[in-house]
């Protein structure tokens, strides 16, 4: 595959990603990581790349309204990639954040 995109941060499925890349293939993170990345010797070595993304590199006065409108049409169901948690359930929210059973864990007060 020449591209791929881990939202887990977990490291084993990281490394599956990077083996699966064609020579010079790419892989995005956007998930924080759970443990150390241990590459083998030969990932990175037929041109392969990792880039970890932060926050999308997006300009938030063009990003926030596109996702409107693809929510608006169907297109982008957000309330499927997250789980929401009252505050006082942080501990969980973060082991399921953690596991990758939550994509993103949403934190209400109260």
């Amino acid at each position: 595959m020449r591209a791929a995109l881990d939202t887990t941060g977990v490291p084993s499925v990281i490394s599956a990603a990077i083996g699966g890349l064609s020579p010079r293939g790419a892989l995005g993170t956007v998930g924080a990581q759970t443990d150390n990345l241990v590459l083998a010797p030969m990932d990175l070595a037929v041109g392969r790349k990792v880039t970890g993304i932060l926050e999308g590199d997006a300009v938030p006065q063009q990003l926030i309204p596109l996702l409107i409108r693809l929510w608006q049409q169907g297109r982008f169901p957000f309330d499927k990639l997250i789980e929401v948690y009252p505050l006082s359930d942080i501990d969980e929210a973060e082991c399921a954040s953690r596991s990758g059973n939550v994509l993103k864990p949403v934190m209400l007060p109260g």
